[in-house]
């Protein structure tokens, strides 16, 4: 027994050795060829930045910041070229006070404590920016771009480029109740304005969300008196529309059950499908709309689309086909937004749309609408803000 654990430890060293000597020599010949050199630099940087993190390094540059010339960190020359300062001399600070920023091209814009500023005429503030992937916002907004210029200078299609509004539904309450001033909220072209004394004007979607941000200040304490207009010859209190209820001392021109809430929203839903089969398009203009979108060269990056309009049970679709891509642009009148970017948008009424056994929306409308001079800015801001909040953690 003793003679056979002999040889297996004679054999377990053996073997250790010989992989202890490949290693060695794997390393000396890094060494000696400088093979290994990126990645001690690399290790050594990194030490750096831990060492600064927790404060057991102050004899560093830069008041204890790791600094680093741009191109020389991941993704550094891709971000300067995408910047506009390929090949310029650009550094990058991450110091231990959690403040990053940029030396030799770039200074008005730094990372604060995980806050991304831009400075202007002196003064720290927040700059716009996207979320997100911005390939995929850069993606989206050249595709919407590109079928919006073809749509732009083609002929027959007014109704897409000088769109008709649909007609207006109102609720409003007169300030009577608890909160002593009046509110209204408008739905058209499938958007909800509301309005209420002083308050911000917001814009809402989802019509029963909509319906019961009205109704939490109409209902309440002595209720708002409530009328309505259709915007076809229809108005009134609007017990015209959900009646008085079974209790005996509700008042007619009040909002103030949950039943009477819910016939308000299903009485809203019919009257929603008229108004938006008043604003369909006529058979004549959807098939303008095919002779200029058929047919029609549309790439963007790397995907090349094949085009063709589909018209099914009421919904319009301007679909684009690649390799890879199912997605389309859906005819949808939107009414009021908010513009969050201050410099307006397309007016077209087309939201990109993918495909996922039905049209689904895909991205950010506020994105992909934006003009050109303007997407350019903030995308550009974009850039440095990701790029910079990468390397500053």
């Amino acid at each position: 027994m003793n003679k056979k654990g002999a040889i297996d430890w004679t054999i377990g060293k053996l073997i250790n050795i010989v992989l202890l000597t490949v290693v060695m020599a794997l390393i000396l010949f890094g060494l000696t060829t400088g093979g290994l050199n990126p990645l001690i630099e690399n290790v050594e940087g990194k030490f750096d930045e831990v060492l600064i993190m927790f404060n057991f390094k102050d004899d560093v540059s830069f008041d204890a910041c790791f600094s680093a010339n741009v191109t020389s960190v991941g993704g550094g020359e891709v971000f300067l070229k995408n910047v506009g300062l390929e090949g310029e001399a650009v550094g990058l600070n991450v110091c231990r006070n959690r403040m990053c920023n940029f030396t030799g091209g770039l200074e008005e814009y730094r990372n604060a404590e995980g806050v991304f500023e831009k400075s202007v005429n002196g003064e720290w503030g927040n700059p716009l920016v996207f979320s997100g992937d911005l390939a995929s916002v850069r993606f989206n907004w050249e595709l919407h771009g590109k079928v919006s210029d073809i749509l732009k200078s083609a002929e027959g299609v007014d109704f897409l480029v000088n769109p008709e509004p649909t007609k207006k539904f109102v609720l409003h309450g007169d300030g009577s109740g608890a909160f002593s001033y009046p509110m209204t909220a408008t739905w058209q072209n499938n958007v909800w304005m509301i309005e209420h004394g002083d308050n911000p004007t917001v814009f809402i979607e989802d019509d029963n969300a909509a319906i019961d941000v009205f109704v939490n200040k109409v209902w309440g304490g002595n209720d708002d008196k409530v009328s309505y207009d259709d915007g076809m010859g229809k108005s009134g209190e609007i017990g015209d529309i959900v009646g008085r209820g079974w209790f005996v001392f509700r008042s007619y021109g009040e909002l103030d059950s949950d039943e009477e809430v819910t016939k308000l929203k299903a009485a809203f839903a019919e009257k929603k499908i008229e108004y938006l089969k008043l604003s369909h398009p006529l058979k004549e203009e959807i098939e303008s709309l095919r002779n200029v979108m058929e047919g029609s060269e549309i790439i963007v990056g790397e995907e090349e689309f094949n085009v063709e309009v589909k018209d099914i049970d009421g919904e319009i679709v301007i679909v684009l086909v690649s390799e890879e891509l199912r997605l389309g642009m859906k005819y949808k009148l939107r009414g009021g937004y908010n513009d969050a970017f201050g410099c307006g948008r397309s007016s077209l009424p087309l939201v990109l749309v993918e495909w996922v056994g039905s049209w689904k929306e895909k991205g950010n409308e506020d994105y992909y609408k934006l003009n050109e001079a303007c997407f350019e800015n903030v995308y550009h801001t974009s850039l440095i803000d990701h790029f910079l909040t990468s390397k500053c953690r």
